[in-house]
């Protein structure tokens, strides 16, 4: 029977010219089966009205199918055109609405499947605001997340997509992974390829603070930048310089939590009845997790700083401590805010803040280095200006409210050259101006072995006197302790009570160590006798 030979050529049964030649007459079975083999062979080609049904793959020689119209079900073939302008990968804006997303290609498809890649807008409005899904031809709804830079993934965070915005989406089997989030996700393993543009020393992301009343006490807590607790898709970042002083590297640390501080009911943290204070908040790192701490001292942003226990018993009263919920010691802090209050009652906190205000840097000239706050102290020494305090061209040393254990006795200063192994008690210059009350001003002769802060006037008991209620404060200046070209010299201003009853002495002194020009590393305070029974001395530096 003629038909096709498996190579496109007809192959016919009978040849009605050989057939003659050979003296074979027409039949009607030769007839049939010349006609069958016709028949079988068109059954085998193509029509072109779409009646044949293909029973093989066709191999096509190198040609094409050319004039295809577009495809538009998923057995149709598909036009270059198509695929040029993306037509079954872009499925335009989206349905549904923010953190629920739809999206309804044509034609629909029936199941996810590991590799489905989609692109899609974001609508008006619909920017993503915590995790999202989305729900594509109605299957069912399906995780949108983006990689942790780890090998897993990870929820979208808060602005991951924006309105107006084209993002490409790729299914891997349980999730659709967000291929361009508009913020990569930062971990411990791809922290450090964040350029410092980015993500540098002083790099504080999307902070907040927020301040409240309640029962009497005062929660300060840790914000993000919409005022919602930290969490791990909408976290808060914070950089901290090495807890070692002489490491000059850095530390990003991340808070996924709710975090706050409470100043407990009857804790004034210094502050007074009525006054209106500035309160400090700090971000410290604790090890690699942060807590929070204040004070109502401006502490060294990027210092290395030790925090004492707010004790949650209304016993935070000093003004020149850290307060944190636990004790930390030599821990990096920020600043990071501040909040203005004013309270009726010291320590009872019935007020909301009036003011709060994000720092994430400081914003003052002089900065305060360390307080230090005595107790029976026979001498308060502040050693390490060439080292750890090193880098201010001038000191600040603040007195609040020194009592001297001894009455009619003079408060006084001396300098050290080797960071406290000794301290210089010879070759001061010095002068005293000083006005006690009922007497005109008048000054005092120089003291060589020490430079005074206050009245050395013993003899007329215009030494200070140690009644509790009234302590020596004031200021002294050194300046360019570290230089080793000039004679070092104080100035200082105080007032305090005498020991003469009910007068007040105003003290001017100055005073320069004259034996030699060398570096002033250390500086102590102390009485002409006695112990310092109370008091604290902070020293502040300006660059």
């Amino acid at each position: 029977m003629g038909a096709f030979n498996g190579t496109g050529t007809f192959v016919r049964t009978y040849d009605w010219t050989t057939d003659d030649d050979n003296g074979i007459n027409i039949e009607a079975s030769r007839m049939d089966t010349e006609d069958d083999g016709f028949a079988t062979g068109l059954s085998n080609c193509i029509t072109k009205d779409g009646q044949t049904i293909i029973s093989a793959n066709i191999p096509m020689n190198s040609k094409k199918f050319t004039g295809l119209t577009n495809g538009s079900a998923r057995t149709d073939s598909i036009a270059l055109g198509q695929v040029q302008d993306n037509t079954y990968e872009y499925l335009g804006e989206n349905g549904g609405v923010a953190d629920a997303y739809t999206w309804t290609p044509s034609p629909a498809i029936t199941a996810y499947a590991a590799g489905q890649t989609w692109l899609v807008k974001i609508g008006a409005g619909d920017g993503n605001t915590t995790a999202s899904t989305a729900n594509i031809s109605a299957v069912g709804s399906r995780a949108i997340e983006k990689s942790d830079g780890a090998g897993a993934t990870t929820a979208l965070e808060s602005g991951d997509m924006i309105a107006g915005s084209i993002y490409k989406l790729v299914d891997n089997g349980t999730a659709l992974v967000l291929q361009n989030p508009e913020k990569p996700y930062l971990n411990a393993t791809n922290i450090t390829n964040i350029t410092p543009s980015i993500l540098d020393t002083d790099a504080v992301n999307n902070l907040g603070i927020a301040a409240s009343v309640a029962a009497s006490a005062l929660t300060i807590s840790l914000k993000t930048k919409a005022g919602t607790d930290p969490s791990t898709t909408d976290s808060v970042k914070i950089c901290f310089r090495n807890s070692t002083l002489t490491t000059g590297t850095y530390n990003t640390r991340t808070v996924t939590a709710a975090t706050s501080v409470i100043v407990s009911s009857g804790s004034t943290l210094g502050t007074i009845s009525g006054d209106t204070s500035i309160v400090y908040v700090y971000a410290i790192d604790n090890a690699g997790s942060i807590e929070l701490a204040v004070s109502l001292t401006e502490f060294e942003d990027n210092s290395i700083q030790s925090t004492t226990a707010e004790g949650a018993a209304g016993a935070a009263d000093s003004a020149a401590v850290l307060y944190s919920t636990t004790a930390r010691s030599n821990v990096p802090i920020r600043l990071i805010g501040s909040i203005t209050s004013t309270q009726a009652t010291a320590g009872t906190w019935a007020t909301s803040p009036a003011i709060l205000k994000l720092l994430p840097k400081n914003t003052e000239s002089a900065v305060l280095l360390i307080s230090q706050t005595a107790s029976a102290s026979a001498t308060i020494d502040f050693i390490d200006l060439d080292t750890t305090y090193s880098g201010y061209n001038n000191y600040e040393f603040r007195f609040i409210n020194i009592l001297p254990s001894t009455t009619n006795t003079a408060f006084v200063s001396r300098f050290s050259v080797d960071n406290g192994s000794n301290f210089i008690s010879a070759n001061y210059a010095t002068i005293i101006i000083k006005a006690v009350i009922g007497s005109s001003p008048s000054s005092e002769a120089g003291n060589t072995s020490a430079i005074p802060i206050s009245s050395e006037d013993t003899g007329a008991s215009q030494g200070l006197a140690n009644t509790s209620t009234n302590g020596f404060n004031g200021i002294i200046n050194l300046n360019k302790p570290s230089s080793s070209s000039v004679y070092k010299s104080m100035v200082s201003n105080g007032c305090g009570y005498v020991n003469q009853a009910g007068n007040y002495v105003w003290v001017a002194s100055s005073g320069r160590y004259t034996g030699a020009t060398t570096a002033v590393n250390a500086i102590r305070f102390l009485f002409s006798s006695g112990n310092i029974a109370s008091g604290v001395i902070q020293m502040w530096g300006y660059k």
